[in-house]
């Protein structure tokens, strides 16, 4: 079972997906499709490398999920004079050989400080057709930003929706005792692996997940340093769950002499999370302060578009009975950590945005 850039073929794709080889194309690709949206374009790029002709709408499928990489490699080069880090889809996509396609879901962006989270947002907008723009609050004590900009994709009917998000922290963690860890890893990836593990917080490992694995696994870097690594920002236990699955299907390459060392930096883990206290809910705590302590996030629903023109770095918070306002560049926001707002609470964040236009007066 290798996986050199030789060994990413049909057979890999079939195994990993749990299908036959010798299933006839669309079957496999609709295998694909019950799997995950990125895994079609991908297999497509292997039929069509591996010599076997496209209609018309599998080579359409083909061409967008290129054109949404390249556009996504545009805003990554956008941001090339900011202090960002681009993790997960376009640094994973980089290291899949010519000519197979891995599509990138979103551009994931992380930075250092509130300040340059405004600017790259800023980038964002002027260099893409944003129709969205959606923000939260997680974490606790330090809070942070996490900041999703939208807009279709090239064939609304087909595609998922364009997505750059913007976060203060690299990983967000869950409630519980893996919280928020701001600080990425030195090495990309390394930090594209921490990327893949913490995924497990929001979802199981899927099939596309392995194929990372496989590819990850013949880039250069030092094992020691990925266990290091998994277990400062408590991640052994997942990384290793993904290894193990991965294990069975692909040559992890140096991957795979991490798992040794990362079944035992994983009990550690664990029985760091065994014995983990949760924070103490501060008396008198209003919704969202409580919300953040808990580790669950804090969105925002939008109540006035903005792009003022004193642009400021930062953004201002005010808080009125039991909620608050979120005041930013882009837009003022109620912030709350429920899915459904009542009118009286919607014009209750009315008149307290009103009254904080007064005040600015």
């Amino acid at each position: 079972m290798t996986t050199t850039a030789a060994g990413l073929g049909i057979d890999l794709f079939s195994r990993v997906l749990g299908a036959d080889e010798d299933e006839p194309p669309d079957k496999l690709v609709r295998t694909a499709r019950s799997q995950s949206w990125a895994l079609p374009a991908l297999l497509l790029s292997a039929y069509a490398r591996d010599g076997r002709p496209l209609g018309s709408g599998s080579a359409d499928e083909l061409r967008r999920a290129k054109n949404r990489k390249q556009n996504y490699a545009a805003l990554a080069a956008a941001l090339a004079g900011t202090s960002a880090r681009i993790v997960k889809g376009p640094s994973l996509a980089r290291h899949y050989p010519e000519p197979l396609v891995r599509p990138v879901g979103d551009l994931d962006v992380v930075v250092p400080d509130e300040a340059e989270l405004w600017r790259v947002v800023r980038t964002v907008l002027d260099n893409a057709p944003v129709e969205t723009i959606d923000v939260s609050v997680f974490g606790y004590p330090e809070a942070h930003l996490l900041v999703q900009l939208e807009w279709p994709g090239e064939d609304p009917m087909l595609d998922v929706e364009n997505a750059v998000e913007v976060c203060t922290a690299g990983f967000t963690g869950a409630q519980g005792p893996v919280r928020v860890r701001a600080e990425l890893p030195a090495q990309p990836v390394v930090t594209d692996l921490l990327a893949l593990a913490e995924e497990r917080f929001q979802r199981g490992f899927k099939a596309k997940d392995v194929i990372d694995i496989a590819v990850l696994g013949q880039v250069a870097f030092s094992p020691a340093d990925v266990v290091a690594a998994a277990e400062r920002w408590q991640l052994a236990p997942e990384l290793l769950e993904l290894l193990d699955l991965a294990g069975d299907l692909v040559d992890l390459g140096l991957l795979g002499q991490t798992r040794q060392p990362l079944r035992a930096a994983a009990e550690r883990e664990l029985d760091r999370r065994e014995n983990w206290s949760a924070p103490t809910i501060p008396p008198g705590a209003d919704a969202m302060t409580t919300a953040l302590v808990e580790g669950r996030s804090v969105g925002g629903l939008l109540l006035r578009e903005t792009r003022r023109d004193t642009d400021p770095e930062t953004t201002r918070l005010r808080r009125f009975g039991t909620s608050a306002l979120l005041a930013t560049p882009v837009g003022d926001y109620l912030l709350v950590d429920h899915p459904v707002v009542t009118p009286e609470q919607h014009a209750d964040a009315l008149a307290a945005l009103a009254a904080m236009d007064g005040e600015d007066r």
